[in-house]
Parts: C-alpha cells; sequence; structure tokens
C-alpha cells in the first residue's frame, strides 16, 4: 500500500532526503492530470503550479503532464474542495474559508495574527503534518494537500477619498468572512455581496467600498468604480490560507516514484511562493492599476491601526475558539499556531503600499 502524502515543508523535507538525484521514470502509461484554476493564466497562485508542474514533468521525462482549466472552467472556488474530493477535477486550487468544516485549516482565516505570509503557509503546513486532526479534515473530504500558499493581503477600495481609518465608521463597504468581523471593529457596515454584484453596488452607491486583495480589486476591474484604495493589509495581516488539493484516490493510484518526484518539487517551490510569485504579481497588478488612475495608499494612523490590530486579534481569536467545535482543544490548537507561526517568522512581508510604491 502505498504511503499517503502528507503535503508539508516538514514532510516533503524527509522525503527529500530518501531521494537519488536521478529523474523518476514512471511507468509505460503516461499520467495527465487535470488543474482546476479560480483566477487567469497570468495569476501568481497560477504561475506558482505551473513552475511545480513543469518541474514535474521534466523529472519523469514527461510521463506526467498536467491539464491545466482557468478562470474556475471545471469548478467554482467556493466548491472547489468538494470537485477535488469527488473528482470533478484532479488537483485544484483551494482557499479554506469557503469550507468552514475545515476548522484547524481556517485558523489562518483569523486575521490580524501573521504579517510574515511564508511563515504562516509554513507553520500551517508542519502542523497539518504533525497533527493527526489537521489530516482528518481533509481525509474526511477526500483530498491531500500538496502545498499550501497564502493570498495578498486585504486594501479598502473606496469610491471617495478619505484621510484616516476613522472616517470609515459607519460606511457601508463589501467584506466576508473574517474581514466582516474585522471591519465592523473599524464602526464601518459589512455587506455580503456576491463577487459578480460588487461592481454594480459599488456603482449605484448600494456599498461605499469593499474589501479585497489589490489582485482581485484589479482583476475584477472594481479599480474603476472604486479608485481610492487604503492600505489595512499591514494590520490585518493575512486573511485566507489557499492550497493546492489532489484527489485521495487519485494520489495513493500514483506510481511510487511519480509521488516521490511530486514530493521532491513541492518541497522546492512551497518555500518560495511569496517572494517569488506573489509579490512581483503583485507589483505588476500595482502598475496595472495605476495606469487606470487607482492610487494604492497607506492609511492611518498607526496608533489607530495598532490598536485595531490588538483588538482584532483579540475578537477574532475568541470568535475561532468559540466555534471550532469540531476541535478536541480549540485554545491549545490556536495556541500551536501562534506559537510556531512565531517561531518561523522573519521581516513581515511588505505591505501591499510600499511595494506599489517601490514600482511606481
Amino acid at each position: 500500500m502505498l504511503t499517503k502524502f502528507r503535503g508539508t515543508v516538514a514532510a516533503f523535507a524527509i522525503a527529500v532526503l530518501a531521494l537519488s538525484a536521478c529523474s523518476a521514470s514512471a511507468s509505460d502509461d503516461d499520467i495527465t492530470l487535470s488543474v482546476n484554476y479560480p483566477v487567469s493564466e497570468q495569476h501568481a497562485a497560477t504561475e506558482a503550479f505551473h513552475a511545480f508542474a513543469e518541474e514535474v514533468t521534466e523529472r519523469t521525462d514527461g510521463a506526467v503532464t498536467f491539464d491545466h482549466n482557468y478562470n474556475a472552467a471545471l469548478c467554482e472556488l467556493p466548491a472547489a474542495i468538494e470537485c477535488v474530493g469527488n473528482g470533478t477535477v484532479d488537483i485544484g486550487f483551494a482557499t479554506h474559508a469557503y469550507t468552514p468544516e475545515l476548522s484547524l485549516a481556517n485558523l489562518s482565516s483569523t486575521a490580524f495574527l501573521a504579517t510574515d505570509l511564508q511563515a504562516a503557509a509554513d507553520a500551517h503546513n508542519q502542523l497539518h503534518q504533525e497533527s493527526a486532526e489537521y489530516t482528518d479534515e481533509f481525509d474526511d473530504r477526500g483530498v491531500d494537500i500538496l502545498f499550501h500558499l497564502v493570498n495578498m493581503p486585504p486594501l479598502v477600495a473606496l469610491a471617495d477619498p478619505i484621510e484616516s481609518l476613522a472616517e470609515l465608521e459607519g460606511m457601508s463597504v463589501r467584506a466576508s468572512g473574517s474581514m466582516a468581523s474585522a471591519m465592523e471593529g473599524l464602526g464601518a457596515n459589512a455587506v455580503a455581496t456576491d463577487p459578480a454584484e460588487i461592481y454594480e453596488s459599488v456603482e449605484r452607491g448600494v456599498v461605499q467600498g469593499l474589501v479585497l486583495p489589490l489582485d482581485s480589486i484589479v482583476d475584477l476591474r472594481l479599480h474603476e468604480v472604486a479608485p481610492h484604495i487604503y492600505d489595512i493589509g499591514e494590520y490585518v495581516g493575512i486573511y485566507a490560507m489557499s492550497a493546492y488539493a489532489i484527489n485521495q484516490s487519485v494520489w495513493e493510484g500514483l506510481p511510487e516514484d511519480v509521488q516521490q518526484v511530486m514530493m521532491e518539487v513541492a518541497a522546492e517551490i512551497s518555500p518560495t511562493v511569496t517572494s517569488d510569485f506573489l509579490v512581483p504579481f503583485t507589483a505588476d497588478t500595482c502598475l496595472a492599476a495605476a495606469d487606470d488612475g487607482a492610487i494604492v495608499e497607506a492609511i492611518g494612523p498607526a496608533e489607530r491601526g495598532e490598536q485595531w490590530r490588538v483588538d482584532g486579534r483579540e475578537a477574532q481569536l475568541a470568535a475561532w475558539i468559540e466555534g471550532a467545535e469540531r476541535v478536541a482543544d480549540p485554545q491549545s490548537s490556536a495556541d500551536a499556531y501562534i506559537d510556531l507561526y512565531n517561531e518561523l517568522a522573519g521581516e513581515p512581508t511588505p505591505p501591499t503600499h510600499q511595494i506599489c510604491g517601490d514600482v511606481e
């Protein structure tokens, strides 16, 4: 029986030590794995998996190839875990927050905890390896994880300019998940709106703005109606973790040498996603936004932002602990994630407004 893959950096590192330097020869039968991306071919998350796929194909001498499907061609993002688990697609990009039953995985959907994006992903991977509870959450849905990656922190995009965080009080902004409660902590009114309806909602004045990462803002052309973009991410940090998931039966049916190659390549790609893909892509997105007249700025005052961080962290952790009914010891699990993140964390990932400033 093949050893089940546990997609974490720690597990990858152990596996790599056992591998020879030679390329794998899979079998007489070629393998094609279908991949679903919720975003375009040019997106950072897509390009990260492209790098993974190209290297796997090379190291298996062309025996393993990938059928890439972009812009949610096979499955919409909210149903990604289900689509991978039921075999609609072999591999899919999934964001954990869309599956709230993944309680431990959604520790990384708790805002205000982490500003070093790569360290957060690495911590999440390691705990997934070390804790049977983490693994079981995905086992129960028929999927394994190839590697985790984070989304860039959120920004507030508004139709009209503001000068401080205080001016968000009383505003109606589109926000969901942990960011809905985060914005309510500033006195804003969080409105749940389907992504496809945000543009019209802002244009008609139903909401005065929205909360999303810059790549989503530009991809949905929201900066056309909300061109005043303020970087709250330096206070909030990450608020959503994603991963490339593989159907468990598909994984277990792969030849062992193919599994080993995929583990090896994931070990090399996973720690580079933030620096090699997310940050450069954000820089390009900054330029695209600027070309259309949108401006990404810092927002303060810093004292208010830091107090928001402290209050928000306390409130969101309490909410996660209260809602983690399927977790044996929610407080210990939260502490383990935070402690490991703090151990791995280095300098914060540059905030979006700084990345934009460096390229303008």
